[in-house]
Formats: structure tokens, C-alpha cells, sequence
């Protein structure tokens, strides 16, 4: 049995499809095949809009203290230059989503956004 997952059009929302036959796949059809749903899964954890908000959370941060000389985001620019800083604001994102798997937010998800920051920074 293949799975064939198909992007429905919305971000971050993909429908599943089962079939009796594993066909290859055609480069031009909108399916994606497993190894690509598990990139997905693992890029995504608790799903893209859950990623997406911690994304803009982390890119607000490192916006707001990005002239604070001992903040991580000034320091990564200094090393790095601007490109360094985004990919420092997914990593974050990547690593707070990974570390908060399947948790439910009961109204402290900023709190643990500014506590991971906090952390990461050395606070």
C-alpha cells in the first residue's frame, strides 16, 4: 500500500491518500511521496501554523533586541551578517517546536517563548 499525500492548496494542510499500488511518482503530478511527508512531519512538528507563530515570535525578538550587544541575534549579525540572523530565527523556531511536541497551551506559551530566549541567551 502507498501513501499519497496531496497539498490541498492551504498552508500547512495536506490530504492523505491511500492506494493498493505504489506507482512511481510523475515530477509534474502534486503528489508527495513518504520520504517528503516525513520531512514535512519533522520540519513541523505540531504543525504550520503552530511553527509559523513561534517563527514570528523569534523574528519579533531578534528585531526588537538586534542593537542590544549582548543579545544573540546582534552577535549572530556580527559573525554572520543578516543571513546569519535568519537562519538563526529558524533554528530557534526549529528548536522550541521540536522540544514542545504535542503541548497543549493553556495561556503560558509566551512565557515559554521568553524563558527558551532567555535561556538561549545565557539569563
Amino acid at each position: 500500500m502507498a501513501i499519497i499525500v496531496k497539498q490541498t492548496g492551504i498552508i500547512g494542510e495536506f490530504k492523505v491518500e491511500f492506494t493498493d499500488k505504489n506507482k512511481p511518482q510523475n515530477p509534474h503530478d502534486d503528489n508527495i511521496n513518504f520520504e517528503q511527508l516525513k520531512a514535512i512531519l519533522n520540519k513541523f512538528p505540531n504543525g504550520f501554523n503552530s511553527w509559523i507563530e513561534t517563527h514570528f515570535e523569534m523574528v519579533e525578538h531578534l528585531t526588537l533586541t538586534s542593537e542590544d550587544e549582548d543579545s544573540i541575534g546582534y552577535k549572530r549579525r556580527e559573525e554572520e551578517g543578516l543571513g546569519g540572523v535568519y537562519e538563526l530565527a529558524e533554528e530557534l523556531t526549529d528548536e522550541f517546536e521540536q522540544s514542545h511536541i504535542g503541548v497543549k497551551w493553556d495561556g503560558d506559551y509566551l512565557d515559554a517563548i521568553a524563558n527558551f530566549i532567555h535561556e538561549k541567551e545565557g539569563y
